[in-house]
């Protein structure tokens, strides 16, 4: 029997992107699920509302409050419990995902054995980003999601390639991962910086393996800027990772060296270009 799954959005503001993204998972996701709203005590008074009426509109969706501001990772730490049994795919409420994008996430889930994580690809998801690595990619003009989702599966070779670790914006986690590694470390990652690469690394160690599934694209509306708040927690969490897991920077460095999602990065701005071209 396959197993369940609980996508668990965790909610601070961002009004509109917020409604964008449950909009998207409402219409893009087929079969069953449970979607799970974790509002973090947002100071925005349009929020709760709005979110309650969402859980009222669709049987699938669930709505829940912390009685006080509790931070990212600790947030995510209750919705996976809240899960139960189920996988559960973690997703920032500033994502828009694509047709097909659950199916084909737990698609490469299923492809091996000890999978405990998936990571789709991104416009703006770091070494997960298309067409450009590390970049914040804008949508080409007059593409939506949709057609950029369709453009990166058509160029996908689908090798749900190895990674080390995962990206926190959208990562499917198995729960057999879950039970045996625990939860994400929320004393020294309160704020959803780093957790995900040191619950990566501690499932490593109990060998379990992290894969991308290159056929998926999920839009992610991130800034290109820094404010000194993420450069401030950016730095903290590569002082724990560094001084947890001596060989996290140099297995990162040599994946990067060889990246295995260069061949579609190149097929995808040929045809972007293609496209683009009078």
């Amino acid at each position: 029997m396959r197993e369940g799954i609980t996508i668990v959005v965790p909610i601070y503001n961002a009004f509109e992107v917020t409604l964008a993204c449950l909009d998207s998972v409402v219409r893009h996701t087929a079969g069953a699920y449970r979607l799970l709203l974790l509002d973090d005590a947002s100071s925005d008074p349009r929020m709760w509302p709005a979110l309650c009426r969402a859980a009222a509109e669709h049987p699938q969706v669930e709505a829940l409050r912390n009685p006080r501001n509790l931070g990212y990772t600790a947030t995510i730490n209750r919705g996976c419990e809240l899960a139960g049994g189920d996988d559960v795919v973690l997703l920032n409420s500033d994502a828009e995902v694509s047709p097909g994008w659950l199916d084909k996430l737990r698609a490469t889930a299923a492809s091996r054995l000890r999978v405990a994580t998936v990571t789709p690809l991104s416009n703006a998801a770091g070494a997960f980003s298309v067409p450009r690595r590390h970049r914040v990619n804008p949508l080409p003009p007059g593409m939506s999601v949709e057609e950029m989702a369709r453009l990166v599966e058509a160029c996908s070779e689908r090798l749900y390639p190895e990674v080390p670790t995962g990206n926190g914006f959208c990562l499917l986690v198995r729960r057999r991962a879950l039970d045996e590694v625990g939860l994400f470390d929320a004393a020294a990652f309160p704020r959803g910086v780093g957790e995900e690469n040191d619950f990566c690394m501690r499932a490593r160690a109990r060998g379990f393996v992290h894969l991308i599934d290159d056929a998926t694209f999920v839009f992610h509306h991130r800034s290109a800027s820094l404010t000194w708040r993420k450069r401030w927690l950016l730095l903290r969490a590569r002082w724990y990772l560094r001084r947890r897991y001596p060989s996290y920077e140099r297995l990162v460095a040599a994946w990067l060296a060889d990246d295995p999602v260069d061949g579609l990065r190149r097929r995808l701005l040929r045809e972007l270009e293609r496209r683009a071209a009078p």
